[in-house]
């Protein structure tokens, strides 16, 4: 189901240390939802930079990552059902690096590294998905031990031009720079991996390319975001 079917509003709350903000999950697009992932922004809420967070429905506390881009979780939603959750300082002394998690003890973060030219996410301790450092091709393999889910020779993400010629989103840019890739998130709930790039048309035209990639645990897929700037 498409992602933004999912409404998320978030009302802040005056300051810490007690309530922070609200964060509000509404169905809208009439279907049942299981273990959803939801990624919320949290705007700044001036307090220290390490602190203890917690997310709680009601008084329930529910398993959520925090980092610096803000918050991860997911919820389990009938048609057009409404959730409220509330953002909790419960403690001033010093967390574990960038996040934390309530969450089972067993609980395993997903797995990001550099294998070659490539960066591989693995998580539920089989699946795993690789993508291209040089974004060429999108996605490389999706697979498990047993299973490779991706036929070879995909020619990834592509431009239409206006005469609908085709270039492929990628490689090098027109100036030779490199496309970057960066992981900007790591977790146990999601973990997210961003390209930027600047690709060639003709009459030595060139657009800014950014590609976000966010691989939720609680799902199998990839929530792609792809945003070209063309001025023109």
């Amino acid at each position: 189901m498409a992602p933004a079917s999912l409404t998320l509003a978030l009302v802040l709350l005056p300051a810490f240390p007690a309530v922070a903000q609200r964060l509000r999950v509404t169905e809208t697009a009439g279907v049942r939802r299981f273990g959803y992932p939801v990624t919320a922004p949290l705007p700044p809420l001036h307090i220290p930079a390490l602190v203890q967070l917690q997310l709680l429905e009601g008084d329930k506390p529910v398993p959520a990552q925090f980092t610096a881009n803000g918050i991860d979780f997911n919820v389990t939603l009938g048609p057009f059902e409404q959730r409220e959750y509330t953002v909790k300082l419960v403690s001033d002394k010093r967390p574990p690096p960038s996040l934390q998690l309530l969450s089972r003890p067993d609980d395993r973060p997903h797995e990001v590294r550099e294998d070659g030219d490539s960066l591989q996410v693995s998580y539920s301790g089989s699946l795993a998905f690789i993508a291209p450092k040089n974004l060429l091709g999108f996605l490389r393999a999706v697979k498990t031990p047993q299973w490779d889910y991706l036929r070879p020779g995909s020619r990834g993400l592509e431009l239409r031009y206006k005469d609908d010629l085709l270039f492929r989103a990628g490689g090098f840019g027109p100036f030779g720079a490199p496309t970057g890739a960066r992981v900007t998130k790591e977790g146990p709930l999601a973990s997210t991996i961003e390209f930027s790039s600047t690709e060639g048309l003709r009459s030595s035209r060139s657009v800014a390319s950014h590609v976000r990639m966010e691989f939720p645990r609680s799902k199998s897929w990839v929530k792609t975001t792809w945003t070209v700037e063309d001025p023109e």
